[in-house]
């Protein structure tokens, strides 16, 4: 009896400890599972902020739709500050500079609240420092050269919503 008891004993022991082994395989299969599902949110979270931001061809469509004229509108590359993108049109004979800034960069929040605030901003366009008017939606900076030209096309720009820069209105 005694040997038995022994036996069942250490059967039980051993059961014990492989139960606990496989409990630690568990949690750790629990934790990657955990693991793989944050990546995926945080992969969904990242795609949906990419659709959520507008870019200028959606201000461009919105022009259109609001049957605002312009003409010329080309892309410009090289920009002298953190742009996420830019263009250059043409409303009333005026030539008009639009840019999409990177509203995490810290000088560029700078630039934008500047802008604001004077309604100008100094700029270095083709070469040249020149101080020009702008307008400020959210993370997108507006320069021209007469304010009085371009009101409707002001009008426009304040009235158009850009709900990926509510972070930078926010912070206004």
């Amino acid at each position: 009896m005694r040997k038995r008891q022994m036996f069942v004993s250490a059967l039980c022991t051993l059961l014990l400890l492989s139960g606990c082994s496989m409990l630690k395989d568990d949690a750790e299969d629990v934790k990657k599972g955990a693991d793989e599902v944050g990546d995926n949110v945080k992969e969904g979270v990242d795609k949906a902020e990419e659709k959520a931001e507008t870019t200028i061809s959606d201000f461009k469509n919105y022009l259109d739709e609001n049957k605002i004229a312009y003409s010329d509108m080309k892309e410009v590359e090289a920009v002298d500050f953190a742009a996420k993108e830019g263009a250059m049109f043409t409303y009333e004979d005026q030539p008009i500079y639009l840019y999409r800034l990177n509203e995490d960069d810290e000088t560029m929040q700078a630039l934008l609240k500047e802008a604001k605030e004077k309604e100008k901003v100094t700029v270095n366009i083709e070469g040249e420092k020149k101080e020009m008017q702008a307008s400020v939606n959210g993370a997108y900076l507006m320069l021209y050269e007469d304010q009085e030209t371009v009101y409707d096309l002001r009008n426009a720009f304040s009235k158009f919503n850009m709900p990926s820069n509510a972070r930078l209105q926010n912070q206004s």
